[in-house]
């Protein structure tokens, strides 16, 4: 039974899981990580059959609640794959996760000690963290260090046997404000005077997998969910999306193709999330070679000193190890290379070629000078000569394989909205107030330009209409003129307004970033790998020229004006709210829609209505305005819009004004009930905020 996780769109949203090779071969060198929001995501306290939780845990049995995605206060937000050595994993602990506060942490996999004896270990957390671990084919948890509140060095020992593997799960939970967790140790050798070393590639422990070493060949199935955020008043349901593969292998030549058919969409659900994975090309290819080295009796390798300009070790490996050893090996081909213990890693070509006896060489990332001196070999294999290491390597080859790569096409609601036009789906989003907002930050600058500070990274990237990479008065100029009738500002293809953007980026976007964000321009696709492992897909979305966020997803942390911004104005039945009057009458041989505002304190700077009509009964013919404003209308094919704007805020509708429509009839008619409505209205202020009112 598949496991689906959802993470529901403000919908919420996209998890990636990560790629690596595995324990033989598919988890070695890799743990498992979960993350959970906890705390409701916001320091609320939860209770479950009896089991509470609150601020940080203060024991096992707290903590044990903490991570129950039974418990009203925990959600599970992320679970993929990580490097024990990394950042993301036991050395700084950030995998992916929802947010910098009220998470929690935990790292699981097997791991077989590279010495035996008594280990000292020293873990540091922020905040309450839980180091254990049991021996394979037990049951019970062995504790080496625990910490419950924050923050110092913890210490521990435990007594290993370099031939068996230990189940362990690391975990850490943070409250608020800074949040790491490293995991450190000191070998047998010192047990009396330990020697700390914090876990990394160069001080090698021992042999890490995320798959049961007890359980032979056993892997997981994929899984991968999809998950979209929209803006609430979307629907989601209403989108369609292809999913694709990698085809650059095959013979037919072609870069992707459709799971299915070429034309086969996919609806997503009413929260845009969706499982994918019987959608997938669940095939593996081949994807380079990895070398793997033993000592041997011959210098096949020479390694040069650690080049700290370029971060990289120049190496290079005898020919003959690929056209007489093993024959029918390509070195180009050679993208991973395990180097005896002093490398375990991807590497890149610097200069191959096929077939030849002579030193075929690449590039080794990273400083393996620590390495080198804390290597178990000798100097008899690993010599020092002084301007390179020779080393003494029998070579073997194997075939990497993976899956092949997806992408996902998000299609337009045209597909499945019948009606739907590119002006109509832009009028709804792209209103007075995204242009009053647009104009209002550019006049923070004055008559030379600048940003006033009040819209959010996403915002001003939203704002950047045409793509040119600054947000400036053309833009709004591009807004205006779309109010008034102009071209839409794309052609009527999703792709050109759409932006589909990793979660963790798109939260991460601000003001001072906006411009270099790598998804910052318009898409309606995104790749992905796929992995042994559960992943969902968490994004958000957001169009271009939507400057309030009426229609995009929020930011989880936004300027102070995104939220009042971002409120859709329109008829309300609240009795204290600010009244437009409305009067629909029949005048000589016309149909007339009255739309009167009356004198306020408002400081209003725009407004825009919508007048819907019958098109088969009646024929709009024009309108008449009071308004001292710069006025503007568009004529759709059922409806009209109108309205009017101040772009410098230096006018407002203080005084009042009064809006005329003239309709022609097309026959006689009794009555005029049904044929004319007003179906939209927005007042606005000047920074873009909505001003509360009802037609009446």
């Amino acid at each position: 039974m598949k496991k689906l996780i959802f993470i529901l769109l403000l919908l919420p949203t996209l998890i990636f899981g990560q790629t690596g090779a595995g324990y033989t071969p598919s988890g070695e060198g890799k743990i498992n990580y979960k993350s959970y929001k906890t705390h409701s995501g916001n320091g609320a306290a939860s209770s479950y059959n009896g089991v509470s939780y609150s601020g940080g845990a203060g024991s096992t049995a707290e903590f044990d609640a903490m991570v129950d995605t039974n418990q009203p206060g925990t959600t599970l937000t992320h679970v993929g794959e990580a490097t024990p050595w990394s950042s993301g994993g036991l050395n700084g602990g950030h995998p992916p996760r929802w947010g910098n506060s009220f998470f929690a942490i935990v790292y699981s996999g097997w791991f077989k000690p590279n010495k035996n004896g008594t280990y000292n270990f020293k873990t540091y957390a922020d905040d309450s963290s839980e180091t254990r671990y049991r021996e394979v084919g037990t049951t019970t948890w062995q504790t080496i260090t625990f910490q419950w509140g924050c923050c110092s060095n913890r210490y521990g020992t435990a007594t290993l046997d370099k031939t068996k593997w230990y189940e362990f799960e690391f975990r850490y939970q943070e409250y608020g404000g800074g949040d790491y967790y490293y995991f450190g140790y000191s070998i047998p050798a010192n047990s009396s005077s330990p020697n700390y070393n914090w876990i990394s590639s160069n001080h090698q422990f021992g042999t890490w997998t995320n798959v049961d070493p007890g359980g032979g060949t056993t892997t997981t199935e994929p899984e991968v969910d999809l998950d979209l955020e929209f803006h609430s008043q979307l629907s989601p349901e209403q989108y369609r999306f292809g999913v694709y593969y990698d085809a650059s292998n095959e013979q037919d030549g072609s870069t992707y193709f459709n799971t299915s058919t070429m034309n086969s969409k996919y609806y997503l659900d009413d929260d845009g999330s969706k499982d994918i994975t019987d959608y997938l090309n669940l095939v593996k290819m081949t994807d380079g070679l990895k070398a793997t080295t033993e000592s041997g009796s011959v210098e096949w390798v020479v390694l040069y000193p650690y080049d700290s300009t370029n971060d990289r070790h120049r190496i290079l490996i005898d020919g003959r190890e690929f056209t007489a050893t093993n024959p029918d090996t390509d070195p180009n081909d050679l993208k991973s290379l395990q180097l005896l213990d002093l490398y375990d890693g991807t590497i890149t070509v610097h200069s191959v070629s096929e077939g030849s006896d002579g030193w075929q060489q690449y590039y080794i990332p990273g400083n393996l000078t620590t390495a080198i001196s804390n290597s178990s070999y000798g100097s008899g294999v690993i010599r020092n000569a002084g301007s390179y290491f020779g080393i003494r390597a029998e070579f073997s080859f194997e075939d990497v394989e993976i899956y092949k790569g997806h992408k996902i096409v998000v299609n337009n609601p045209s597909d499945n909205i019948e009606g739907w036009t590119a002006e109509e789906f832009m009028d709804d989003y792209i209103t007075v107030a995204d242009v009053v907002a647009g104009f209002n930050e550019l006049a923070g600058g004055g008559i030379f330009g600048g940003y006033k500070g009040d819209l959010s990274g996403v915002q001003l990237q939203n704002s950047d209409v045409n793509q040119d990479g600054e947000f400036n008065f053309q833009d709004s100029q591009i807004g205006l003129a779309f109010l008034n009738g102009g071209d839409t500002p794309f052609n009527g293809y999703l792709q050109e307004i759409m932006r589909i953007v990793p979660k963790s980026e798109y939260d991460n976007t601000t003001t001072s970033n906006w411009k270099t964000q790598t998804n910052k321009s318009p898409s309606t696709n995104f790749t992905f790998s796929i992995i042994d492992t559960i992943q969902t897909l968490e994004y958000k979305v957001s169009f271009i020229g939507d400057v309030n966020l009426s229609h995009s997803a929020p930011q989880s942390t936004s300027s102070p004006g995104t939220q009042s911004m971002s409120i859709r104005n329109s008829s309300s039945q609240k009795s204290n709210e600010f009244e437009v009057l409305l009067d629909i009458s029949k005048e000589e041989d016309k149909f007339v829609v009255t739309l009167d505002v009356p004198q306020n304190n408002h400081n209003i700077v725009g407004s825009e209505f919508r007048i819907g009509y019958d098109n088969t009964r009646v024929e709009f013919d024009r309108i008449e305005t009071t308004s001292n404003l710069q006025s503007f209308s568009a004529e759709r094919t059922n409806y009209i819009k109108l309205g009017s704007i101040s772009t410098d805020g230096s006018q407002n509708l203080n005084g009042g004004v009064q809006y005329k429509i003239y309709f022609s009839p097309q026959q006689t008619f009794e009555s005029i009930l049904g044929l004319l409505s007003v179906t939209k209205s927005e007042l606005v202020k000047q920074n873009g905020g909505g001003i509360d009112h009802k037609i009446k």
